[in-house]
């Protein structure tokens, strides 16, 4: 049975959005019995096949002879940045200006510089971590009401 021709893109982002939010929500990734009665497939054999698909396509990768390892790749995240809905989305997307506000001015001595949105998060993990979980960082901010946010990560991160 060839699953590259069984399996769709559509079921590719389906199985990325429920590895997402299902390790999002409680801090680790499905099993493939999981990932495959989600998909309604009735066997594992049936949805690891798909799952070699997707990590030969890049979008997950996984630790050999690890189980519950699944990580989805930049290149999956970008195949469901608009359906994974992190548990705290608001209040992470609330709180990351004024943490990367705070971060500015400890490490630069400044209010909020160009290109933060692009270096800060090299320099913070947990503002990568929070950018990534929600898919967004904010780009300016002038520490009241005017704001404006990107993708996270992009092609440039």
């Amino acid at each position: 049975m060839s699953y590259a021709k069984e399996s769709s893109t559509e079921t590719h982002a389906r199985i990325i959005a429920f590895i997402v939010n299902t390790a999002s929500a409680r801090g680790y990734p499905p099993s493939v019995r999981e990932i495959g009665k989600y998909i309604g497939y009735s066997s594992s054999a049936s949805a690891q096949g798909v799952l070699n698909v997707m990590h030969r396509r890049g979008y997950i990768r996984s630790t050999p002879g690890t189980v519950r390892s699944l990580t989805v790749t930049p290149a999956g995240m970008a195949l469901v940045a608009d359906e994974i809905t992190h548990p705290h989305h608001e209040h992470v997307r609330s709180l990351l200006p004024s943490a990367m506000s705070y971060w500015s001015e400890e490490l630069f001595a400044a209010r909020w510089l160009i290109n933060l949105d692009r270096e800060l998060p090299k320099m913070v993990p947990e503002i990568a971590e929070a950018a990534r979980a929600i898919g967004a960082i904010p780009t300016w901010w002038d520490g009241e009401a005017e704001m404006t946010w990107r993708r996270y990560p992009d092609e440039l991160d």
